[in-house]
């Protein structure tokens, strides 16, 4: 699978990622407890305004490595909840080596009904792919 457009070239300053990183999607879900895990995980959401989390674990990761989250509708990238950053190098994004802790996108139109996934990227490297619906109401 092929890294989004604004993905290809390496951000300034990026780090080279050592094999051993990794990023292992979990689950997605609606809300998170106060331990970040995910409540009643699902693979298929309601339309409207809410948020969709991605829950993942990661191991071997260090400041600057690129990172990529991107997230589709119908094969059509979403901007608005996709990103490309340098990890560790971004507000509220500084988890470290190694844990577990989640993503979250809520488009400013609700969601709407559709196939969905995520794809996420250490480097050009894809780490996984995550598929849910939003069903219709």
């Amino acid at each position: 699978m092929a890294l989004p457009p604004g993905a290809l070239t390496p951000l300034p300053s990026a780090v080279p990622a050592p094999p051993e990183a990794k990023l292992e999607l979990l689950a997605l879900a609606m809300e998170k407890d106060r331990r970040d895990e995910p409540i009643q995980p699902r693979s298929e959401f309601p339309p409207g305004e809410h948020d969709v989390l991605l829950f993942f674990h990661y191991d071997g990761m260090s400041d600057g490595i690129q990172v990529t989250f991107a997230w589709y509708r119908e094969g059509e990238l979403i901007d608005q909840c996709s990103d490309t950053w340098l990890w560790g190098q971004d507000d509220g994004r500084d988890w470290g080596e190694v844990g577990w802790t989640s993503y979250v996108c809520t488009p400013a139109t609700g969601w709407e009904p559709g196939n969905y996934e995520i794809r996420v990227f250490i480097e050009t490297r894809l780490q996984g792919v995550a598929q849910y619906v939003v069903t219709e109401s």
